[in-house]
């Protein structure tokens, strides 16, 4: 599956943050962001074209990218 716009949505934070992501699997998801090792180790991550927001949590975090584990 090619990259997504995404959005990433922090509990104390005033508006979404912008990226894009891969849906690896139905309940994972690959996340390509500058703000990658600033990031908490969960939030709300919303895929295009729905954008519908999903809880996750961080599974692996590299200098540019995350990987996170998607709740139903």
């Amino acid at each position: 599956m090619p990259p997504v716009a995404a959005k990433i949505t922090l509990k104390y934070w005033p508006r979404p943050l912008g990226c894009r992501a891969v849906l690896t699997t139905q309940a994972r998801a690959l996340i390509s962001t500058n703000l990658a090792s600033s990031l908490p180790d969960g939030f709300c991550l919303a895929l295009a074209p729905d954008f519908i927001p999903r809880l996750c949590a961080v599974t692996w975090r590299g200098e540019r990218a995350l990987e996170v584990a998607l709740s139903e």
